[in-house]
């Protein structure tokens, strides 16, 4: 008789979703019934209503996780309107659970459901739900369902995919894979607090001194952890582009407060970027997918750059006989954001950016033939150059927006304005439509800074 493996699959949630607990244990059951005659593995759903007795001497949860949870093999995590009950330790049971079983690098399917929210929900609870979903979707890949069905199918097809990689040795070669290496990690963290100095210091300097002070110390900062022997040729590159970024870098010529506040942010940006980066470098290698975002950033910062290089042409050039060329050298900026997928999924800056072109046709057809319209030239560049540093800080927020949220933005925007009204834009949060979608483009607009009223109107 052939010895089997058994997996164990806890199911943890809220209160809210006892019935998707269920299909979850019966989806696990139907698997064992088609599967584990003929396979190497049986499958134990465990849940901690049945699988505790009672103890004492330490908390509950401790007590629960000792029990069922750390010697479960997989967990599957479910949400609806509900986070849970603060342990001391955690925001809620489920959530220490997730953490528990992310530093022990055990496999977690995280599920989060759509359907309406009953009238008589806790929005406070709610709340608390929403902001935990916004801060796992930096750090995880987790799924959404609007019904049992649904969540039925999905579990399914994740459960099988899941025991044909054990059943392969992925699941070894995962844990494998994520050790932390110590010169790795020591040599990010040095470079971090590096880091952290530099930017103290350049806070404390004219914005002019600035550029040099990258110079001389950012760079041998970014070179010496270039030199670690386990970076890859990819994020050596990566390193490299930071170094190039930082060193582009151009103190503004005008003293307009909008003016100063975009250098601050290029300069921030800059920082923010090495600092996602070394965190990654540290802890494991940089996936495709973050070496995609962290490029995206790169090249918004290349376009900010590119604005600052102009302004000083105008500063520096007698642009009444050149500003045509001058302005010119801004259309590209302008085609670059024009093709972004933000502007083409955020009606806000997609108006914006046709602004932008009216306003660059316009200076285009200025004559220059007195005082007065020289006046007038300056004001419209002023405004034109002012409007494209805006459309880049949006798009930059936007980079903070995962997939889902970009693409079902029109949609969350049209069924907040169809749920809301003209006359709730100016109400408190709690006050207007709780159900998913308005949360959710609730907390988009936020990420994006936006105003209500702007976002939904436009």
């Amino acid at each position: 008789m052939r010895v089997k493996t058994s997996i164990h699959i806890m199911i943890a949630g809220p209160s809210d979703v006892n019935a998707a607990c269920e299909v979850l244990s019966e989806v696990i059951a139907d698997w064992n019934a088609a599967n584990s005659r003929q396979g190497e593995f049986i499958l134990e759903p465990v849940h901690w209503t049945t699988h505790t007795y009672p103890e004492v001497g330490t908390r509950p949860q401790e007590i629960i996780e000792q029990q069922i949870v750390d010697p479960a093999d997989v967990l599957i995590a479910v949400f609806w309107t509900r986070l849970g009950t603060p342990t001391g330790v955690s925001e809620s049971g489920t959530v220490e659970e997730i953490e528990r079983f992310c530093q022990e690098r055990k496999p977690v399917l995280l599920y989060f459901c759509k359907k309406d929210v009953p009238h008589d929900a806790d929005l406070a609870e709610l709340q608390r739900l929403r902001s935990y979903q916004k801060r796992i979707s930096q750090t995880s890949l987790y799924r959404e369902y609007f019904s049992e069905h649904e969540l039925r199918q999905m579990a399914t097809g994740h459960i099988t995919q899941l025991v044909n990689e054990l059943a392969g040795g992925v699941g070894v070669t995962r844990r494998a894979s994520t050790e932390i290496s110590n010169r790795r990690k020591s040599a990010a963290a040095k470079a971090f607090g590096k880091i952290a100095a530099i930017q103290t210091d350049c806070e404390t300097q004219f914005f002019g001194d600035i550029p040099d002070t990258l110079r001389r110390k950012l760079k041998p900062a970014l070179l010496e952890i270039i030199s670690c022997p386990e970076l890859s040729d990819d994020e050596r590159a990566l390193l490299r582009d930071c170094i190039r970024m930082a060193l582009r870098l151009e103190p503004p010529f005008s003293q307009s407060a909008s003016v100063h506040e975009s250098f601050e942010m290029e300069v921030e940006g800059v920082f923010e970027n090495i600092r996602q980066l070394l965190i990654l470098l540290g802890d494991k290698k940089v996936s495709p997918e973050q070496s995609t975002k962290i490029e995206k950033n790169y090249e918004i910062d290349d376009l900010a750059a590119t604005i600052n290089r102009v302004e000083a042409k105008f500063k520096l050039e007698c642009f009444t006989n050149n500003f045509r060329p001058l302005i010119e050298e801004l259309r590209p900026i302008l085609i670059e954001l024009i093709a972004t997928p933000a502007s083409q999924h955020i009606p806000y800056l997609g108006s914006m950016l046709n602004s932008v072109s009216g306003q660059m046709t316009e200076l285009q057809r200025v004559s220059l033939h007195s005082k007065a319209a020289v006046s007038v030239f300056i004001d419209l560049k002023d405004k034109l150059l002012a409007e494209l540093r805006d459309a880049i800080t949006l798009l930059r927020r936007s980079t903070l927006l995962d997939e889902w949220q970009l693409l079902s933005y029109t949609k969350l925007r049209d069924a907040f304005c169809k749920h809301n009204g003209e006359t709730a834009f100016g109400w408190p949060a709690e006050k207007q439509c709780q159900c998913g979608d308005c949360c959710d483009f609730r907390d988009i607009t936020h990420t994006l800074q936006l105003e209500m009223a702007n976002a939904a109107k436009a």
